[in-house]
Order: C-alpha cells, then sequence, then structure tokens
C-alpha cells in the first residue's frame, strides 16, 4: 500500500510564480516571478540540498528577459526585443556557483539533459472517462466537480486529480489517493477563479510538485 505523502519544502514568494524549471536530478529550481500591475521581476533559485532560495541578480533584467531552462548549477536565459514579433537578442549563462553570468549570442544552441517532469492529462466532459473520474472524486471527498475539466495522473501508486468547483466563482482543489483509494492529500490551490489552468500540479520520480494561490511552491515526497 502506498504511504502517506511527507512535505519536504514549501516557500511562498512575494510576486507570483511566473514559470519555474527544474534540473535533471530535482536538486535545483530557478523561478521567474512577474508583478501583476507592475513591469517588476525577479529571478530566484532553490537548491534542494541546502533548502535555500536566493535571488539571482543578472547585469539586465528588463520585462523582455525571461527564464528558458537549468542544466544542474547553470540558469539559462533569453533576451528578447520589444517588437510586435519579439526577437532573440542574446541567451544569458548564469552560474550559480561563481554568481556570474555569460552573455552568448541569441541563435546559440542550447543541449543538455532536461528534466522530464511528468504532467497530467486532461479530460473534458466530452472524454468517455470524464464521468467515471468525477464520481470517483465525488466518492472520496464529497465534492461535485463542474464542467471546467479534470486533470488524471497515475504516478508510484498514487493518483493525483485536479479539478474546479463553482461556476462564477470557481476554486481548483487537488487530490491525491492511494492505491486503496484512500485520500492521502487534499488541498485548494486557488480561489476566486475565472477561468481554469494547464499542469496545475507535476510529477518528478518520486515528488508531487505543485504552486497554491500562484506565489507559493510545495514539494511533496512520498514514503
Amino acid at each position: 500500500m502506498a504511504g502517506k505523502l511527507n512535505l519536504i519544502f514549501s516557500h511562498k514568494f512575494d510576486m507570483p510564480i511566473w514559470k519555474y524549471r527544474i534540473s535533471n536530478s530535482g536538486d535545483y529550481f530557478a523561478f521567474e516571478l512577474r508583478a501583476e500591475n507592475s513591469d517588476e521581476l525577479k529571478f530566484l533559485s532553490l537548491d534542494m540540498k541546502e533548502a535555500k532560495v536566493e535571488e539571482i541578480k543578472l547585469k539586465k533584467d528588463d520585462w523582455w528577459t525571461t527564464l528558458y531552462d537549468v542544466d544542474e548549477l547553470v540558469v539559462y536565459f533569453k533576451r528578447y526585443d520589444s517588437g510586435a514579433n519579439p526577437v532573440i537578442l542574446s541567451v544569458i549563462r548564469w552560474n550559480s556557483d561563481t554568481k556570474s553570468e555569460e552573455l552568448l549570442p541569441g541563435d546559440t544552441n542550447i543541449t543538455f539533459k532536461k528534466n522530464s517532469l511528468v504532467t497530467p492529462s486532461f479530460y473534458t466532459p466530452e472524454n468517455e472517462h470524464y464521468t467515471l473520474l468525477s464520481r470517483f472524486i465525488g466518492n472520496i471527498v464529497d465534492h461535485e466537480p463542474n464542467k471546467s475539466g479534470i486533470e488524471y495522473l497515475e504516478w508510484n501508486n498514487y493518483i493525483s486529480l485536479s479539478y474546479y468547483t463553482g461556476v462564477k466563482n470557481m476554486a481548483n482543489f487537488l487530490l491525491t489517493v492511494n492505491d486503496t483509494k484512500e485520500a492521502v492529500h487534499h488541498i485548494c490551490l486557488a480561489e476566486n477563479l475565472t477561468g481554469i489552468g494547464q499542469d496545475t500540479f507535476s510529477v518528478d520520480n518520486n515528488k508531487l510538485i505543485f504552486v497554491k494561490d500562484n506565489c507559493e511552491i510545495f514539494i511533496y515526497q512520498h514514503g
């Protein structure tokens, strides 16, 4: 029987998480944060071995700079021009050990072994499995998902499902059950929503990763 999920890391940021990337080993994260009502942005790193979050301070990090990917302790960014059809001006290679950056041409080919995060499948009411998933959720947590869709993923003897309730002001919930259909984790990811998200959670080997309220990262591990 699959056991409970243990919280191994969480952190609440002071701005919304625009995107994040994870190294192939799963030990290193990079985050791009962007303010909702201004052009302010930040880049941060997370070293899972030390559970330490640090800001990545680039020499120039304007609105047109964005996080690309992570190769262990090296983080790549792309900087675009401000035209109607943005063109990549340069690639920035940030070394987290030396806290230094290297400016590369925009057409630089970045190759390394990337993390193969597993993301859920999305089911709409038109799918033949939707009714079964909706009933499954209702039998375990007494919620009736609305018709927005359900994200579903089987991993390590667990099933995780992301679903929505309500009509005008929706709420998004994440439910994880074990192989005996016991709820081992259930959380509200966001409330007062007018639309739905995509890939609201992911799995990296034996770790469940999700963002709550668009600004707080959670990482759970089974065992």
